[in-house]
């Protein structure tokens, strides 16, 4: 347990997108159709206890949606033309590039530290992406059962639809743009290499 750290990518990559499905299991679990007026309602009885525990299934959440939601993510890539014409001939996956990511960590401490960050972004998006859309199709055929699909929820439905589409968009540049920096470290760490063989 000592080496267990909780830090900003767990939040990121797991707990916020973790909070959609947490959100729709709670109104499925109790068997009642989803409604803001009932979120709202719900949200002003919590507690410490209860935010602890909220926070802490969003986290078992999210991370577990991680793996499905990013096989989602590098499939939807490989099967439309967004890959070929932002990310052109890297590879699918950052781990890939292990040597790379060595180097980086080893002589452009600042680089990889913004490459962390472009990494859990691009975590958070795609995951978000995910379960947003997975919430939203999960409240509406909820809702549907109930026989209670007012205009208010397809109208809200529909926005976080589109914005899970936004958020997928985001990926795909935190994907494009890390791939770039990984490039780019990798041609400044070898012109230096090279000054100090000079020297």
């Amino acid at each position: 347990m000592d080496n267990f750290k909780f830090g900003i990518f767990d939040i990121f990559s797991a707990m916020i997108p973790g909070i959609p499905l947490t959100i729709f299991f709670s109104f499925l679990l109790n068997k009642i159709p989803f409604s803001f007026s009932t979120l709202i309602f719900s949200i002003q009885d919590f507690n410490i206890t209860t935010v602890i525990i909220l926070l802490i299934t969003s986290y078992i959440l999210g991370f577990s949606s991680q793996y499905i939601s990013y096989e989602t993510f590098k499939f939807i890539l490989k099967k439309t033309t967004i890959w070929d014409k932002r990310i052109g001939n890297y590879p699918i996956s950052l781990g890939k590039r292990g040597r790379e990511l060595s180097e980086m960590r080893q002589f452009s401490k600042e680089n990889f530290n913004i490459l962390n960050t472009f990494m859990a972004l691009r975590a958070m998006s795609y995951n978000l992406s995910f379960t947003m859309s997975i919430s939203t199709l999960g409240i509406l055929l909820l809702n549907f059962s109930f026989g209670k699909v007012q205009c208010e929820i397809i109208f809200i439905s529909v926005i976080l639809l589109f914005l899970s589409v936004i958020l997928f968009r985001r990926a795909v540049s935190f994907h494009e743009w890390s791939h770039q920096l990984i490039s780019e470290s990798k041609k400044t760490i070898k012109k230096v290499k090279k000054l100090i063989q000079n020297q």
